[in-house]
């Protein structure tokens, strides 16, 4: 199943059905926690190279 943010998919399979970014195992909700403890989006990127800005920019929407 899709969301209107393509980005962003949820699977039964994955992450216990919570919300994730492509498929991947990077839930929605880590994303914000990760950036409210003072990563960047850059870092984000950079340690999940499967991420990209838009994927990020999804979870926050």
């Amino acid at each position: 199943m899709t969301s209107p943010h393509h980005s962003i998919t949820t699977d039964p399979l994955r992450c216990g059905g919570r919300p994730c970014t492509r498929n991947l195992r990077i839930s929605v909700g880590e994303v914000p926690g990760w950036l409210a403890m003072g990563q960047t989006a850059e870092e984000l990127v950079a340690d999940y190279s499967e991420q990209t800005l838009a994927d990020i920019r999804s979870c926050l929407a």
